[in-house]
C-alpha cells in the first residue's frame, strides 16, 4: 500500500524501452506554421546556494533547453532527441538508448525567426530529464512560442553537467520512517508528505523565477540569439506531474507568469491549495490511475479516503482562485501518457487509450489555452467542452468580467 502512494510523489520510470514506435514522427506529425530550432545550455544562479548537495558552497546550476520558431528556409543539422543522455542516471540512458540520437524536427542552433514571441516555461516530472516533454515543447514552438524546458537539478536524474562538474544529490525524505509511520493510514502518510516537502517543492518554483530573470537579461543583450525576440509581458508555465504542481504554484509566486497548466500532477501541499491563484489555470488529468478508486471496483477504503482528501484540496484551491479555471480528463489515459515515455514503446496496450492520441489531445488543448490567455484568441471550443475529441471531459469555471 505505501508503495502505491510513493509513486504519486516520484515519477515511476521503470518502463521498458520496448521497440521504438514506427510510422510517422514519434513525437507527433501535427505542427504549426513555423520551422523550429533548439539548443541546450547551462545557467548558474549565483544568488542561490545548492541545498541538495553535500558541499555547502555549491550554487544552483540549472540546465535548460530552449525551443523557438526558426528562420524560414533555415538549413543545418536536426537536433537529436537527447544530445546529452550520458549526463543522466543509468535508467534514463537505458530507456533512451534506442532513440536518444534520433533527430527531432528542430534544427540545432538555428537562427530565431524575426518577431516577438510569448514565452512558455516547462517543468518536467519527478526524476525525469528535461527533454521528456519534447512532444509538447517542440509542438508549441512551431505555433509561435519560445518554450524553455527548465531542469530542476535535484529532480532531473542528472549526475553530471556538460562542463564535467559532478552532481551528487542528497536524497530528500519522500516518506516517513518505518518506525515513525507504523500503523499510519494512507491519508496520514499523504499529510506527512504535504508537510515535509515544502522546501523541496519551493526550490523548483525558484528555478522558474531564475529562468525568467535570465531570459530578461538575454532579451536585452545585444548579439544574443534571443535578444529582442521575447514577449515577456506574456509568459505562462506548464508541466507534467510534479512539474505541473510547480507551474501552478509559480502562477502565485511570480506575477510575471500570466497562466499555468498542470498535466496530471498532485499538489502535495503547495501553498496554492490554501490561497488559490489569481491567474488562469488548467488542470488536465488521466483516468487510468492506480490512485483513483473510481477505476477500481475493489478499491481499498484507505485509498478512497485519501482520494476524497485530495479531491477536497483541489476543489478548495479552485474555489479560492479569482480567475478562470478549467479541469479536464482524458478518459482512458494514464499518468505517464502526459510525457514522452510511452511514445517510444511500440507495445501499446489495447486496454487504454493510445499515447499518441493522448499526445494529440494534450497538445491541442495546451495550444488553445495559451493562445487564449497569451495571444487573446477569440475562440476556445475545447476549453468550453466542445471540440473534436470525445475522450476529453471538461469542467469549466469562467470568472465574470
Amino acid at each position: 500500500m505505501r508503495a502505491r502512494l510513493l509513486t504519486l510523489s516520484t515519477t515511476c520510470l521503470l518502463l521498458s524501452s520496448g521497440s521504438f514506435a514506427q510510422g510517422g514522427y514519434w513525437l507527433g506529425d501535427a505542427r504549426g506554421p513555423y520551422a523550429t530550432g533548439t539548443y541546450e545550455t547551462l545557467w548558474v544562479d549565483e544568488s542561490r546556494l545548492e541545498a541538495t548537495t553535500p558541499d555547502p558552497a555549491d550554487t544552483r546550476r540549472v540546465m535548460v533547453q530552449i525551443w523557438y520558431p526558426a528562420t524560414a528556409g533555415a538549413t543545418g543539422v536536426y537536433a537529436p532527441y537527447s544530445s546529452n543522455a550520458q549526463l543522466y542516471q543509468d535508467y534514463v540512458q537505458e530507456w533512451s538508448r534506442e532513440f536518444a540520437a534520433t533527430p527531432t524536427r528542430s534544427l540545432l542552433n538555428a537562427d530565431l525567426r524575426d518577431g516577438r514571441y510569448p514565452v512558455l516555461l516547462y517543468s518536467h516530472g519527478g526524476n525525469s530529464p528535461l527533454f521528456t516533454g519534447t512532444a509538447q515543447t517542440e509542438f508549441l514552438a512551431s505555433h509561435g512560442y519560445v518554450v524553455v524546458s527548465v531542469a530542476h537539478t535535484d529532480d532531473s536524474a542528472i549526475v553530471r553537467f556538460p562542463d564535467g562538474t559532478q552532481y551528487t544529490r542528497l536524497e530528500p525524505q519522500y516518506m516517513p520512517g518505518e518506525q515513525e509511520s507504523e500503523g499510519w493510514s494512507q491519508l496520514e502518510i499523504y499529510r506527512w508528505q504535504k508537510q515535509h516537502l515544502q522546501d523541496f517543492h519551493g526550490a523548483h518554483v525558484e528555478d522558474l523565477t531564475f529562468a525568467l530573470d535570465k531570459l530578461a537579461e538575454l532579451n536585452r543583450r545585444p548579439g544574443d540569439k534571443l535578444a529582442g525576440h521575447l514577449d515577456l509581458d506574456n509568459v505562462a508555465a506548464f508541466g507534467w506531474s510534479r512539474g505541473g504542481a510547480t507551474s501552478f504554484q509559480a502562477s502565485v509566486d511570480d506575477a510575471r507568469i500570466k497562466a499555468a497548466v498542470n498535466l496530471d500532477g498532485t499538489m502535495f501541499g503547495r501553498p496554492i491549495e490554501q490561497t488559490g491563484s489569481p491567474r488562469p489555470l488548467l488542470l488536465l488529468e488521466g483516468t487510468n490511475s492506480y490512485f483513483d478508486p473510481l477505476n477500481d471496483p475493489e478499491a481499498d477504503p484507505e485509498i478512497e479516503e485519501l482520494w476524497a482528501s485530495v479531491e477536497s484540496d483541489w476543489w478548495g484551491m479552485f474555489r479560492r482562485s479569482t480567475h478562470d479555471w478549467y479541469r479536464g480528463r482524458i478518459v482512458g489515459s494514464s499518468h505517464t501518457q502526459f510525457s514522452d515515455f510511452p511514445l517510444a514503446d511500440g507495445d501499446v496496450s489495447t486496454e487504454r487509450i493510445a499515447p499518441q492520441r493522448v499526445r494529440d489531445i494534450t497538445n491541442a488543448l495546451l495550444l488553445e489555452f495559451f493562445d487564449r490567455y497569451l495571444k487573446n484568441a477569440a475562440e476556445s471550443p475545447m476549453l468550453s467542452g466542445r471540440g473534436p475529441y470525445p475522450e476529453l471531459r471538461m469542467v469549466r469555471e469562467k470568472s465574470e468580467p
